[in-house]
């Protein structure tokens, strides 16, 4: 989906959830966009506010190799959303990279959904129903604006 209906189905995903916002950052950067870029420029525009970046724990081990991962942990906090399979801590390697990721990482246990975006992308492209995996209002942009069906 292109970056205007991914944005549109965010705005709809957090509809009447006041402590959610989304951005325009990434769609207004010429590409490539990085995440330390991002933060920077949300920082900047909300000096005062705590901005926090959601990952799963799997995408840890991948941080040392991201664009300026000090420039990030030193912006923001860090939830890591806990999957089975993996640990409950910062790995070697980050701390080896970024010493100071064991006090800006925090930890997160969820339920697990066994769903991955490349599933919903398939279901839809196939007219499955995508109830369980979308929220409504998401779901209809999905089938109204055909996306997904190749």
């Amino acid at each position: 989906a292109s970056g205007q209906h991914r944005l549109r189905m965010c705005e709809l995903a957090i509809a009447g959830r006041p402590e959610f916002a989304v951005s325009e950052v990434d769609l207004e950067r010429a590409p490539p966009s990085y995440t330390v870029d991002t933060i920077r420029t949300l920082h900047a525009a909300h000096p005062g506010d705590d901005l926090w970046l959601i990952v799963g724990a799997d995408t840890l081990g991948d941080l040392p190799a991201w664009r300026d991962v000090a420039g990030i942990l030193a912006l923001v906090r860090l939830v890591a959303v806990t999957r089975p399979g993996y640990p409950s801590e910062p790995p070697p390697a980050l701390v080896a990279a970024v010493p100071a990721a064991v006090n800006r990482i925090e930890f997160h246990a969820m339920s697990p959904i066994e769903i991955a975006a490349s599933t919903v992308r398939d279901l839809a492209a196939h007219g499955a129903p995508l109830d369980a995996y979308l929220p409504p209002d998401v779901r209809d942009y999905v089938r109204a604006h055909r996306l997904y069906q190749g």
